[in-house]
Protein backbone atom coordinates (compact mmCIF):
# COMPACT_ATOMS: atom_id res chain seq x y z
CA UNK A 1 0.00 0.00 0.00
CA UNK A 2 1.28 3.70 -0.87
CA UNK A 3 1.76 6.26 1.95
CA UNK A 4 -0.90 8.22 0.18
CA UNK A 5 -3.55 5.27 -0.04
CA UNK A 6 -2.50 4.34 3.75
CA UNK A 7 -2.80 8.01 5.14
CA UNK A 8 -6.42 8.19 3.19
CA UNK A 9 -7.51 4.81 4.75
CA UNK A 10 -6.51 5.44 8.22
CA UNK A 11 -7.92 8.62 7.72
CA UNK A 12 -11.50 7.15 7.12
CA UNK A 13 -10.48 4.72 9.60
CA UNK A 14 -9.91 6.90 12.47
CA UNK A 15 -12.80 8.98 11.96
CA UNK A 16 -15.67 6.81 11.44
CA UNK A 17 -15.11 3.12 12.03
CA UNK A 18 -17.20 3.35 14.32
CA UNK A 19 -19.84 4.85 12.06
CA UNK A 20 -20.20 1.38 10.19
CA UNK A 21 -20.35 1.32 6.06
CA UNK A 22 -22.34 4.01 5.48
CA UNK A 23 -20.68 6.56 7.90
CA UNK A 24 -17.12 5.05 6.41
CA UNK A 25 -17.84 5.63 2.95
CA UNK A 26 -19.80 8.83 3.34
CA UNK A 27 -16.01 10.02 5.10
CA UNK A 28 -14.50 8.52 1.85
CA UNK A 29 -17.20 11.29 -0.42
CA UNK A 30 -16.01 13.64 2.14
CA UNK A 31 -11.99 13.24 0.81
CA UNK A 32 -12.46 12.73 -2.69
CA UNK A 33 -14.79 16.37 -2.58
CA UNK A 34 -12.09 18.34 -0.54
CA UNK A 35 -9.61 17.13 -2.99
CA UNK A 36 -11.52 17.83 -5.94
CA UNK A 37 -12.18 21.77 -4.47
CA UNK A 38 -8.82 22.07 -4.16
CA UNK A 39 -8.88 24.18 -0.98
CA UNK A 40 -7.39 21.25 1.35
CA UNK A 41 -4.04 20.60 -0.81
CA UNK A 42 -3.96 19.10 -4.56
CA UNK A 43 -4.12 15.41 -3.32
CA UNK A 44 -5.41 13.07 -0.77
CA UNK A 45 -2.43 13.50 1.56
CA UNK A 46 -2.91 17.12 2.06
CA UNK A 47 -6.58 17.02 2.28
CA UNK A 48 -6.11 14.50 4.77
CA UNK A 49 -3.05 16.48 6.93
CA UNK A 50 -4.42 19.82 6.69
CA UNK A 51 -3.94 21.47 9.92
CA UNK A 52 -6.57 20.90 12.22
CA UNK A 53 -9.70 19.42 9.88
CA UNK A 54 -9.32 15.84 10.76
CA UNK A 55 -8.61 15.11 14.42
CA UNK A 56 -6.75 12.06 14.02
CA UNK A 57 -4.00 13.55 12.87
CA UNK A 58 -3.90 16.16 15.52
CA UNK A 59 -1.13 15.74 17.34
CA UNK A 60 -3.12 16.62 20.67
CA UNK A 61 -5.80 13.85 20.02
CA UNK A 62 -5.36 10.72 22.48
CA UNK A 63 -6.52 8.29 19.70
CA UNK A 64 -3.88 9.53 17.40
CA UNK A 65 -1.69 6.20 18.47
CA UNK A 66 -4.29 3.60 17.85
CA UNK A 67 -3.44 4.47 13.76
CA UNK A 68 -0.50 2.98 14.43
CA UNK A 69 -1.39 -0.11 15.86
CA UNK A 70 -3.86 -0.86 13.13
CA UNK A 71 -1.73 -3.22 11.16
CA UNK A 72 -1.59 -2.87 7.25
CA UNK A 73 -2.91 -5.78 6.32
CA UNK A 74 -6.27 -5.28 8.74
CA UNK A 75 -9.46 -6.34 7.24
CA UNK A 76 -11.40 -3.28 8.43
CA UNK A 77 -8.54 -1.26 6.16
CA UNK A 78 -8.83 -3.30 3.48
CA UNK A 79 -12.64 -2.44 3.18
CA UNK A 80 -12.40 0.96 3.54
CA UNK A 81 -9.48 1.09 0.77
CA UNK A 82 -12.23 -0.35 -1.13
CA UNK A 83 -14.96 1.82 -0.05
CA UNK A 84 -12.29 4.92 -1.23
CA UNK A 85 -11.88 3.60 -4.81
CA UNK A 86 -15.79 3.31 -5.16
CA UNK A 87 -16.32 6.91 -3.82
CA UNK A 88 -13.71 7.85 -6.24
CA UNK A 89 -16.07 6.58 -9.00
CA UNK A 90 -19.30 6.66 -8.27
CA UNK A 91 -22.02 9.41 -7.58
CA UNK A 92 -21.60 11.76 -4.43
CA UNK A 93 -24.45 10.37 -1.93
CA UNK A 94 -23.22 13.13 -0.13
CA UNK A 95 -24.14 15.64 -2.59
CA UNK A 96 -20.93 17.46 -2.29
CA UNK A 97 -20.53 16.90 1.27
CA UNK A 98 -16.94 18.73 2.58
CA UNK A 99 -17.42 18.38 6.36
CA UNK A 100 -19.16 16.63 8.96
CA UNK A 101 -19.55 16.14 12.88
CA UNK A 102 -21.63 13.98 15.59
CA UNK A 103 -23.94 15.57 17.09
CA UNK A 104 -23.60 13.34 19.63
CA UNK A 105 -20.32 14.15 20.46
CA UNK A 106 -20.35 18.11 21.11
CA UNK A 107 -21.81 20.42 23.04
CA UNK A 108 -22.75 22.96 20.25
CA UNK A 109 -22.95 22.75 17.14
CA UNK A 110 -19.40 23.58 15.33
CA UNK A 111 -19.33 27.58 13.96
CA UNK A 112 -18.39 26.82 10.51
CA UNK A 113 -22.01 25.08 10.15
CA UNK A 114 -23.81 27.82 10.21
CA UNK A 115 -24.97 28.79 6.69
CA UNK A 116 -23.99 25.18 5.24
CA UNK A 117 -26.22 23.12 3.81
CA UNK A 118 -26.63 19.84 5.90
CA UNK A 119 -26.75 16.92 3.12
CA UNK A 120 -27.92 13.71 5.37
CA UNK A 121 -26.84 11.83 8.17
CA UNK A 122 -24.91 8.59 7.95
CA UNK A 123 -23.14 6.45 10.48
CA UNK A 124 -24.66 9.04 13.42
CA UNK A 125 -22.70 11.93 11.61
CA UNK A 126 -24.04 15.02 10.27
CA UNK A 127 -23.02 15.84 6.63
CA UNK A 128 -22.16 19.57 4.81
CA UNK A 129 -21.51 21.31 2.01
CA UNK A 130 -21.56 24.95 1.25
CA UNK A 131 -18.63 25.74 4.47
CA UNK A 132 -17.39 28.70 4.15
Amino acid sequence: MSFARDIAIRTVFMEASGSGAPGMKAVCHVLWNRLHSGRWGSNLTAVCLWPEQFSCWNTSDPNRLRLAREPEDSPILFSIGMMLDAAANEADFTQGATHYYDPDSVLHEPPWAAGATNTGQWGGQLFFSGVK
